[in-house]
């Protein structure tokens, strides 16, 4: 994976929320921005899914 370009993937998904928007914004496939955040996340060692809003705390 290359690092950037996974960034990039990243802010993108920070910036709208999800990833389906983000993968509309990057002209990808919604399960392309999902594989390439599970690899980020299993580097980092962290999940990084956006957060649902009937999942995030009150």
């Amino acid at each position: 994976m290359d690092m950037v370009t996974a960034m990039r993937i990243a802010i993108e998904v920070a910036r709208h929320g999800s990833f389906t928007a983000a993968s509309r914004e990057l002209r990808l496939s919604a399960p392309s921005v999902s594989r390439i955040m599970a690899e980020l996340g299993r580097f980092g060692g962290a999940s990084l899914q956006p957060d649902h809003p009937s999942t995030q705390p009150n």
